[in-house]
């Protein structure tokens, strides 16, 4: 099985063979030709993989292979109608199409018709509770333990709970939250999630993470159900093989082998009849551990299957001298494939760092970059970043050149929740009259004053012609209203009214103010107890002070600072394709690519982030470097800040380690070098 199958003769004729492979280089056409067996294809960034897994499967519907037989996975909608999309212009003639799918709607379509066979309480009607309705369960979950709400975060219960599906542990597994030192926490822990369980039992609903758990325990349990999916799915395939987690590879396995364990299997079993498992990914764009990915499990691949492996290096994208610096990032990566990206283009313009003395020059030399840049006609162009947070500067820079741009993947900096959240504390400060924003803040953080609350005072409101701040100041509880509901209006009015107080103190500066109203309300708790991503939220909190504090500079009045909120908020494109500058976190870019890409703040702390370099996951924040780098065809650039302003304050900044990575090679990357951080 160490070398490619010969092809048998084409149904359809050598012609319509010859046509299906013509376009593909020799390492393509090496890999687009394994017609059985086990094999793992490394695909290089901008290697055409989407192309050879296409066209493989085209081959084998010529072949005589009847598309109920073809299995193909990716990880996203839009990856596999893509694939569809592309399936159809080769093979227009046939009335039906091989199931291409993501893992999630595999699994949807197998517990639909089995649920029963799954689940003793379920059937196929169930619901799919998505992440709000999970967050929700929980907490009734948590709330009918009797356990303490402000001791027990629900958002963090869901997020181990997810965890611990992905690894295919339930309530009873005896290892469940062994990360968890106090064994009472752990058994409290496993108690929600075991009422948890019971809740979605009740309402005949499952979560996302359910629908892989059910189909493999569903699978590894039933002999028979699990031998007509694999002898229903002779070939199967699967995209972006790098992201997969342990419960998604379980049910290749499962689906893939019947059961048996890899190192059982021999090469008859691959024969007779003809099947094939054909994964195809890249170690080094394996970015999404956060979500549970295990970058281990496409590396140990080949021992555990003793598959053929093919390496596609030619790259389609960029340039030979932007490849040089993601192969020197390649090369010093721990545990990868080796490859070798090479470009079918010219050697192109050398890529560069540029230092700057500021984050703000860093943003405003950008935005220049781009507009000369966007002299040339069609040209689009990307600024990457690894936090949302960064972003805020560079939509300023390219608002003051009125140039108009797109988030990709993300939202405008001032329509974040949590910037909303802040900003509605100054506006009321600013104009208490404003009832919605009186409603947003009353109970954020929580503070007991529900919706029934709020409508009770909104009646007291018009009956008195006031404002609901207005109504919430009245001397004496209204008749309307309960003396213990009442009470919790007036304690929380008593916390807007310093806050309040706080932000009116033109003695102080803008920014001060902003801390100590954070402080005064707990928000940083409130993030970390409400958002799973509650750092990279704190962290946009903490620029919104920073952008205080340079307006500060001015004089800047609570009213000019809302304007400059309010008037600096995302633009809604008219038209999207006319966009060419996409602001985008290097997660969110993953799959994309621009002529000319500008990777922003390549500092310690930013790439690698603090929480990875605190956690000793460089490897990973590696190669999302190395995922920035290969977004950009034909223009690189690299920028980073010896100062920046940081919750306020000016902080010291240092070059990025990764940068030592790549200053051997004879371009301008030497340009300019900060001191490296030891």
């Amino acid at each position: 099985m160490n070398a490619a199958q010969p092809l048998p003769e084409p149904k359809t004729g050598v012609n319509r063979l010859r046509e299906l492979l013509a376009g593909l280089n020799e390492q393509q056409l090496e890999a687009a030709t394994i017609m059985t067996g086990p094999a793992l294809v490394l695909a290089g960034a901008g290697s055409g993989k989407t192309k050879v897994m296409t066209q493989r499967i085209a081959i084998l519907l010529e072949q005589g292979v009847h598309p109920s037989e073809i299995l193909a996975v990716t990880f996203t909608n839009k990856a596999a109608k893509e694939m569809g999309a592309r399936l159809r212009k080769l093979t227009p003639h046939l009335k039906q199409q091989p199931l291409l799918c993501t893992f999630h709607s595999f699994c949807v379509r197998l517990l639909r018709k089995h649920m029963e066979m799954a689940d003793e309480v379920r059937d196929g009607k169930f619901t799919i509770y998505d992440a709000d309705q999970s967050e929700r369960a929980v907490k009734e979950a948590i709330k009918a333990l009797n356990f303490d709400p402000k001791e027990w975060s629900a958002a963090e219960q869901r997020h181990a709970i997810s965890g611990a599906k992905n690894r295919g542990m339930t309530p009873n597994d005896t290892t469940l939250f062994r990360y968890i030192e106090m064994e009472q926490i752990r058994d409290q822990m496993r108690a929600i999630y075991r009422k948890y369980e019971e809740l979605l039992r009740a309402n005949n609903a499952v979560d996302f993470d359910d629908l892989l758990l059910l189909t493999v325990r569903l699978l590894r349990r039933n002999d028979i159900l699990r031998h007509q999916y694999h002898r229903l799915f002779r070939h199967i395939s699967v995209d972006e093989f790098q992201d997969t987690n342990n419960i998604q590879a379980r049910l290749i396995d499962l689906l893939a082998l019947d059961g048996k364990p890899p190192e059982a299997i021999g090469p008859e079993f691959w024969a007779q009849p003809e099947r094939s498992l054909f994964l195809i990914g890249d170690d080094m764009q394996a970015i999404y551990s956060f979500r549970g990915s295990d970058v281990n499990i496409i590396r140990s691949y080949p021992n555990r299957y003793r598959a053929q492996v093919v390496t596609l290096e030619q790259n389609y994208r960029s340039s030979n001298a932007i490849l040089s610096v993601g192969n020197q990032l390649s090369a010093h990566a721990g545990g990868q494939f080796k490859k070798i990206l090479r470009s079918n283009k010219y050697e192109g313009k050398a890529p560069e760092i540029k230092v700057y003395e500021s984050g703000f020059e860093e943003a405003d030399d950008v935005a220049r970059l781009i507009a000369e840049g966007l002299r040339q006609p069609h040209l689009k162009c990307a600024v990457l970043y690894r936090t949302t947070a960064q972003a805020r500067a560079f939509e300023d820079a390219l608002r003051k050149r009125g140039i108009p741009y797109a988030l990709t993947g993300g939202t405008s900096f001032f329509e974040r929740a949590e910037i909303k959240d802040i900003l509605a504390y100054v506006g009321h400060a600013q104009n208490p009259k404003n009832n919605a924003l009186f409603k947003r803040i009353i109970n954020l953080p929580k503070r007991g004053v529900g919706d029934t609350a709020l409508a009770v005072l909104e009646g007291v409101s018009i009956t008195h012609l006031c404002s609901l701040t207005q109504a919430a100041s009245l001397e004496d509880c209204p008749a309307s209203i309960k003396p213990l509901t009442w009470k919790k209006i007036k304690t929380a009015k008593a916390i807007l009214d310093q806050t309040t107080g706080i932000l009116l103190d033109e003695g102080k500066k803008l920014a001060e103010r902003l801390k100590e109203v954070i402080a005064l309300i707990g928000y940083e708790k409130h993030l970390e107890e409400t958002y799973d991503d509650w750092e990279g939220r704190l962290e946009n909190v903490y620029e919104l002070i920073s952008a205080a504090a340079t307006l500060n500079d001015r004089d800047c009045t609570l009213e000019e600072f809302l304007d400059y909120a309010s008037l600096n908020t995302s633009q809604k494109e008219e038209v999207e394709g006319h966009i060419r500058v996409f602001l985008s976190t290097i997660h969110a870019a993953k799959g994309l690519e621009f002529p000319l890409v500008i990777v922003a703040g390549v500092e310690e702390n930013f790439l690698p982030h603090i929480n990875a370099i605190k956690s000793n996951e460089i490897d990973e924040e590696l190669r999302l470097f190395y995922v920035a780098v290969t977004r950009a065809e034909e223009e690189l650039y690299m920028t980073l800040a010896k100062r920046r302003m940081v919750f306020g304050d000016w902080q010291m900044r240092e070059e990025s380690r990764f940068l030592q990575a790549i200053k051997s090679i004879d371009t301008k990357l030497l340009t300019g070098i900060m001191p490296h951080h030891e």
